[in-house]
């Protein structure tokens, strides 16, 4: 538990953190912006398909 009064560590931690959300957010505009570019007959597919894509990443 000496990691809690360690300032390095909490700069540390508020950096990943900080990134991981920049990092998300951009994620999500980019797949917005590649869904919004298909057709609504392969919508659905591709949808499907990042989903489970995106499922399998996270887990």
């Amino acid at each position: 538990m000496e990691w809690v009064r360690d300032p390095q560590a909490w700069v540390a931690l508020t950096t990943l953190t900080a990134l991981e959300i920049v990092l998300g957010v951009d994620n999500i505009l980019i797949q917005l912006r590649e869904v919004s570019r298909c057709h609504f007959e392969i919508f659905d597919i591709r949808e499907r398909n990042f989903l489970i894509f995106d499922g399998y990443r996270r887990a």
